[in-house]
């Protein structure tokens, strides 16, 4: 039991190790130097896409089919004022919706080897439930901040 419960942390503190050490979080800040003027003058539109109970927003210009990666639209989105502090929020909630998906996964494990009927069974079981949920709510936070820095791009571009 105390093994499932060591990996159990273990699994939980990888995200925060590995966003730690690849420097995720100067990755925004270091955008400053790219201009609005590198890229082309199209506004960017966003479509929902869902995978059974979950959604996400694809990213993309206007009038082309190829979605936006996460980088280039933070490159695009980086030099506007005021939408560093949103895609940094908007990174925190991508990593805390990967946390709980490691935390679910690893509470589910521990509720899985665990003995039939035990509280350790239930406690587990219902944490693991939980924070299946509530990748739901993280990743509507992350998409909600996204798509008020793409808002605040598209009406820079108006101006």
């Amino acid at each position: 039991m105390k093994k499932l419960i060591l990996f159990a942390i273990l699994l939980l503190a990888v995200p925060v190790v590995f966003s730690k050490e690849t420097g995720q979080e100067e990755d925004v800040i270091s955008l400053g130097s790219v201009s609005c003027e590198d890229y082309e003058k199209k506004r960017i539109d966003y479509n929902q896409k869902t995978w059974f109970w979950f959604w996400g927003i694809a990213y993309r210009f206007e009038n082309t089919n190829e979605n936006l990666s996460k980088n280039e639209l933070n490159e695009i989105l980086a030099p506007v004022e005021g939408n560093v502090s949103l895609i940094k929020k908007s990174d925190f909630w991508d990593r805390f919706t990967i946390g709980l998906l490691s935390f679910c996964l690893a509470s589910g494990v521990v509720c899985a080897f665990s003995d039939t009927y035990s509280p350790v069974q239930f406690v587990t079981g219902s944490m693991s439930l939980l924070s299946l949920v509530s990748l739901n709510f993280t990743n509507i936070a992350s998409e909600t901040y996204r798509m008020h820095a793409v808002d605040n791009y598209n009406l820079y571009l108006t101006e």
